[in-house]
């Protein structure tokens, strides 16, 4: 059972391309969902011109905007976020937006809640997705447990394991020598999955092609003797796709201050609420440029842990809090330092924090 999308443009990107991203036989990596759903007034959003070019070439839209989904967007307002924010996370790069297929069960847009059964998904569509699975240019299939009992369901995939072959973060429903479908969790979950999700998007990012590449990276110490060089031009706005708390410094923040300072300039002291313990990443931002960026691993009341460069009347402040942590990995320092994140603060806006892919309590 479904709803259908009413917007005959979203329909008619489904009938030319029922599928999201690279052509499903052309992809490396091929992700096999339920069902494509949208707000129902999307149509009439100003994100909706984006959507529809995401639908026209997702690769193209991938390499141009650095996001995969025009849903990572700062401009989108809506829901269907945490679906692509998870996905992400994984560490796909618009240079692998080639290698990157997304395709549904269901060949339709829908809208609202959906409980799809086998009476609802269409013959020839299930004929297309087993032979991009069998016969396509796809190394590595990802489904949901729901995704490989509606395949079984249909009687065309009784190939499909009932039991994994294996264990671990990525069962395998399925390998032969030159293929392999895993089971995953789908990139909706969230809350008590998040461990889980977390290991199998590290074990999906152990398979992308360069992962060795970018893991030496990860493991190569960053200098702390000097700060890092300025730069002469500002990059383009970045999209943040972690759960992330963005903090504007500029009371404290001077040019050439040392790695130290600005560490402890951004890391206290602010009112922050029971969120905080969501936050991976906290991103020190002054003139509207991220400056830095810090893995926070713990919070405490403000005042509460030592400071080197800042004195305790200025740190002991009742009701605020402070995080201890250490700098991100270089991949992810690079990713965002020295690009612009004003847009993430309202004009006006006098509040120096910025939850960003952070879910209210309850």
């Amino acid at each position: 059972m479904y709803q259908l999308h009413p917007s005959r443009e979203l329909q008619q990107c489904f009938a030319e391309r029922p599928f999201q991203g690279a052509a499903p036989w052309d992809a490396t990596f091929l992700f096999i969902g339920l069902d494509a759903n949208y707000d129902p007034q999307i149509a009439h959003s100003s994100s909706f011109g984006n959507v529809l070019a995401y639908h026209e070439d997702g690769v193209a839209f991938w390499r141009q905007h650095g996001v995969h989904h025009p849903f990572l967007l700062p401009d989108y307002r809506g829901d269907g976020r945490r679906y692509h924010l998870n996905f992400s996370r994984v560490g796909f790069a618009p240079r692998h937006a080639s290698l990157v297929s997304f395709v549904e069960l269901l060949h339709l847009p829908t809208m609202g809640r959906s409980q799809l059964t086998r009476a609802d998904l269409a013959t020839s569509h299930l004929q297309m997705i087993e032979s991009a699975m069998l016969r396509g240019r796809a190394k590595l299939i990802f489904v949901s447990a729901q995704v490989a009992q509606l395949l079984r369901a249909s009687g065309r995939f009784g190939w499909l394991a009932q039991r994994p072959a294996s264990s671990g973060p990525l069962p395998v429903l399925y390998q032969d020598a030159g293929r392999t479908v895993h089971l995953h969790l789908h990139f909706s979950n969230y809350g008590k999955f998040q461990p889980q999700m977390r290991e199998e998007a590290a074990a999906i990012a152990a398979l992308l092609p360069d992962a060795a590449a970018e893991a030496l990276a990860v493991r190569q110490p960053a200098p702390s003797a000097a700060p890092r060089p300025a730069k002469t031009e500002v990059s383009p706005g970045l999209v943040v796709t972690e759960p992330a708390l963005l903090i504007r410094v500029a009371g404290l923040h001077r040019e050439g201050m040392t790695p130290q300072a600005l560490y402890e300039a951004t890391r206290g002291v602010w009112r922050v609420g029971e969120r905080r313990a969501e936050v991976e990443l906290v991103l020190a931002v002054a003139s509207g440029i991220v400056r830095e960026v810090y893995v926070a691993k713990a919070w405490h009341p403000a005042g509460s842990t030592a400071y080197t460069t800042r004195s305790l009347a200025d740190v002991n402040v009742p009701g605020r809090w402070e995080f201890t942590g250490e700098p991100a990995p270089e991949p992810v320092r690079c990713k965002y330092v020295g690009r612009s994140a004003a847009h993430y603060f309202p004009r006006g806006a006098s509040n120096p924090v910025m939850y960003v892919n952070v879910e209210m309590p309850g």
